[in-house]
């Protein structure tokens, strides 16, 4: 696996009364395995289909965005990576929808675009820990892989 610096930011603040804090999913410099890919996605569907992601689309023009990236954190133990891995999966998991705060296209520092989505999760995965020296000094690495699908207008 080769390693990255991020050249994003993705914020994550879920919906619902009992939803946690917004956490910041990656932010610019950060080691990931993936960079953050972003596909434009357009369904015409004539028909409701129960539960698709697709009734998320209806009232947005029936398009969106599939992001996706995988990260990586570092951790003295194999055990506190394990851990951080399967909570942060388990917020996403519990708090599916939510929204995306997306900035990137930095110069010096500073985004110069930001973008704000209504987010579902598509999938998230936590890889088991390593000690891959590729992602830097001697440490164990979990590698957290997200997708994510994006509407609503961009503001």
């Amino acid at each position: 696996m080769d390693a990255y610096r991020s050249q994003d930011t993705v914020i994550y603040r879920p919906i619902g009364d009992d939803a946690p804090e917004a956490v910041a999913l990656c932010s610019y410099g950060d080691i990931m395995v993936s960079l953050v890919d972003v596909v434009p996605s357009v369904q015409i569907q004539r028909e409701s289909v129960i539960g698709s992601r697709w009734m998320h689309q209806a009232a947005r023009g029936n398009a969106g965005f599939q992001m996706s990236f995988s990260l990586t954190r570092a951790f003295d133990s194999y055990a506190a990576a394990r851990a951080w891995g399967l909570d942060a999966a388990e917020l996403l998991a519990m708090f599916p929808e939510g929204m995306v705060t997306w900035m990137t296209a930095y110069h010096s520092g500073i985004p110069q675009r930001t973008r704000e989505y209504h987010a579902t999760l598509d999938n998230v995965h936590p890889l088991p820990p390593t000690n891959d020296q590729r992602y830097g000094a001697t440490a164990f690495w979990c590698v957290l892989e997200i997708q994510l699908f994006l509407t609503g207008d961009a503001s």
